[in-house]
């Protein structure tokens, strides 16, 4: 041992052995290099990976001449270096010799997490940029600003190793994106977003290539770099870099978005319907959720999660439509002039809907039609309030309209899904798109950007990616009888829509998300713990009246993950019910819903994870009331939507001013009415109450559920 190792190690020991509090061997430790001594506070391990030596191998089995010997040295003195954070050799070595380093996908990981920190993962592309975008400092007075926007992925030969459906998927959602950023944004992907042409060359070749369909990891991801780069007042050149990771879910209902557009653009009017699967793989009940294609039934022309069937005649909306027009004016539910209005108006909507589709497959979110199908739609809406009205109009004329981009889900109650094709979804789409290129060309354009606080702004705008915007009701048939059906679940531009209040029987199973309700349980057991510190020990939570089997494991996963490296950390999660038959079932869904790893949640002490020290219960109703004097038997009660048991469907009046349909933004809006003093209603809104010059529907929405 060296003379400076074994100083080195008596200070550590010295610390070990001191009393508590501030000594003389605290003061010698805190002198000590802190690379040296952070194990001993993060945990001491074996050192299983060294960057500097496997770089050094890799080199060694290629070309030698690849490594210059300045290079060499570098690499030699960055295998003694103990250090975490990245310098500017490194970054100099990363940028010089990147493109060798793709060869070993795991050693250029290495390397990207080395210099650029963990990449945040999103299945969102323009939600991962945003993140990348706050990482950047954008107070520094500058004389210009270009930001550059590389994938990792940009070869050929990378693309076909790329997941077939992934790369259909990216390149019809997000093209369009380098028109609406403008010219400050540099583009480095290569054919990234002419992916379904490789496709159709490949795939016309005499020997036709093999498409890639593996699910591996690495075939349904994409990783970017975003790269700022700053001319300073002074005439310096600063660089500031980023990464994140897009991945694609082939279990999501997104898996099938590619195909069904491809489909919908011959054919762009057509009635979309999709059938629930009622059973799991384990025989036990199931509902709707977008983030599994199990749950909706393959029919015989489509895949799971693909609502645009083969064309039929039966199916044409256009046909249908001016069928029932003609059917009205024959029994005399519209005049001659209400009927040839009408047409008219629907034709021009017509042709402004197919120029969208077809628009969105060549020109993506930079096609301006997709505002102007938006505009036509909502005239032929009004139009159709004016002049047809009663009940039969509304059935023959009103409910096709309505059905455009909205899926019916057949078998049980009214449910629905609304499609990236709605035409409200299609606008809601290229709004975000057409927000974020706006912010981006703003802070590259303006002298000085200036931020109350950038953190907050920028995770502000990431949670309003992830809602759909509009629509946020749609209406559901049980035969001729319409039904609102609320917002519960969101998956990329899908949305489900079902019932926003229980029937009287309380066997309905919520499929809404339960990440949200989960953040904020974990949120407030964060809270709870950091002003009582000593409960963390014997932590007992209970949900109570919990009707959703997927709150408690969400539930626990963030708790498992919260909690991984606090050994002391023990807790409790009780499941209660005022209903034995409810909780009986939610027993049964908890134990037969995972389809996968049935190990989830058992774990041994061996283990020494957080999920050893975590105890699951479900108790009944019935038990005997504990005893005042023993103190507080749980540390916190969550009860899950109580008042949503009792409530009912109501219309309330609302004066709301008209703002701009362009800045009609309804994630930013609260949706819980405020209560006065005394109030004994809590009344939540289903939509956003302010609304766009041009209603959009909702007055359909009445004229259907209400009497009159």
């Amino acid at each position: 041992m060296s003379e400076e190792a074994g100083v080195k190690s008596k200070a550590v020991l010295d610390f070990i052995a001191a009393p508590g509090g501030w000594t003389a061997a605290s003061s010698g430790l805190a002198d000590r290099e802190w690379e040296n001594v952070k194990p001993l506070f993060d945990g001491l391990g074996r050192e299983k990976f060294n960057l500097g030596r496997a770089t050094i191998e890799f080199y060694d089995e290629r070309n030698p001449a690849l490594l210059p010997d300045a290079d060499r040295e570098y690499l030699t003195r960055l295998v003694a270096r103990r250090t975490t954070e990245a310098e500017e050799e490194d970054r100099l070595f990363y940028e010089t010799h990147s493109d060798e380093l793709r060869e070993d996908r795991k050693l250029k990981s290495m390397w990207d997490k080395f210099v650029f920190g963990a990449p945040q993962e999103t299945p969102d592309f323009l939600a991962g940029l945003v993140a990348c975008l706050e990482g950047f400092s954008w107070d520094m007075p500058s004389t210009s600003r270009r930001l550059i926007i590389s994938c990792e992925s940009r070869y050929k030969k990378d693309f076909r190793d790329l997941n077939v459906d992934a790369g259909l998927y990216f390149a019809r959602r997000y093209r369009g994106l380098r028109a609406l950023f403008g010219r400050g944004v540099e583009w480095q992907v290569g054919e990234l977003f002419d992916f379904p042409n490789l496709v159709e060359s490949w795939t016309a070749k005499r020997q036709a290539l093999k498409l890639n369909r593996s699910e591996a990891r690495s075939a349904l991801q994409l990783k970017f770099y975003v790269e700022l780069q700053v001319e300073t007042v002074a005439g310096a050149t600063e660089r500031y870099t980023n990464q994140f990771i897009w991945r694609f879910n082939p279990q999501w209902v997104s898996n099938e978005f590619a195909q069904d557009w491809a489909r919908l653009a011959a054919h762009p009017l057509v009635l979309c319907r999709a059938n629930r699967e009622p059973t799991n793989t384990k025989a036990a009940a199931q509902s709707i959720d977008l983030w599994n294609v199990r749950t909706l039934m393959a029919a015989y022309d489509r895949d799971r999660g693909s609502f645009v069937a083969a064309y039929k005649p039966t199916n044409d909306l256009t046909l249908l439509w001016h069928a029932n027009l003609n059917d009205a004016r024959i029994r005399g539910y519209v005049t001659e002039q209400s009927a040839s209005l009408l047409a008219r108006e629907f034709d021009a909507f017509a042709s402004r809907y197919e120029a969208a589709v077809h628009d969105f497959m060549e020109q993506g979110l930079a096609s301006p039609e997709l505002e102007r199908q938006l505009e036509a739609y909502g005239a032929l809406l009004e139009l159709l309030c004016a002049e047809a009205k009663g009940d039969r109009n509304r059935q023959l004329l009103l409910r096709p309209v309505l059905q455009i981009g909205t899926v019916a889900v057949e078998g049980g109650r009214p449910t629905a899904i609304v499609a990236p094709w709605h035409p409200l979804r299609m606008a809601a789409m290229a709004r975000k798109a057409c927000r974020v290129a706006d912010l981006v060309r703003h802070l590259l354009s303006a002298p000085e950007v200036q931020f109350g606080d950038s953190r907050l702004f920028f995770r502000d705008l990431q949670e309003e990616l992830r809602h759909p915007y509009y629509p946020e009701v749609a209406l559901g048939w049980q035969a001729v009888q319409a039904e609102v059906l609320a917002l519960t679940d969101v998956v990329g531009d899908y949305s489900l829509h079902e019932s926003p209040v229980a029937i009287d029987d309380g066997a309905d199973d919520t499929n809404e998300n339960p990440a949200e309700s989960a953040d904020r349980i974990v949120e407030l057991i964060q809270r709870y713990l950091s002003l009582q510190p000593h409960e963390r020990a014997n932590l007992s939570v209970v949900l109570y009246n919990c009707d959703s089997s997927r709150l408690p494991l969400a539930v626990v996963d963030k708790l498992g993950s919260l909690q991984q490296d606090d050994e002391e950390a023990r807790c409790q999660v009780v499941l209660r019910h005022r209903d034995p038959k409810q909780l009986r079932r939610l027993y049964e869904q908890i134990v037969e819903a995972s389809d996968g790893d049935g190990d989830t949640f058992v774990a041994s002490e061996t283990t020494r994870d957080f999920m050893a020290r975590l105890r699951i219960g479900i108790m009944a109703d019935q038990a005997p009331p504990p005893d005042p004097r023993d103190g507080r038997p749980e540390d916190i009660v969550f009860s899950q939507d109580v008042i949503a048991r009792h409530a009912r469907l109501e219309w309330y009046p609302v004066a709301a001013s008209p703002i701009d349909p362009a800045w009609l933004n309804p994630a930013q809006w609260s949706r819980r009415r405020p209560a006065s003093t005394g109030d004994m209603k809590s009344v939540a809104y289903l939509l956003l109450s302010r609304s766009a010059r041009r209603r959009l529907g909702i007055p359909c929405c009445r004229s259907y559920v209400l009497p009159g």
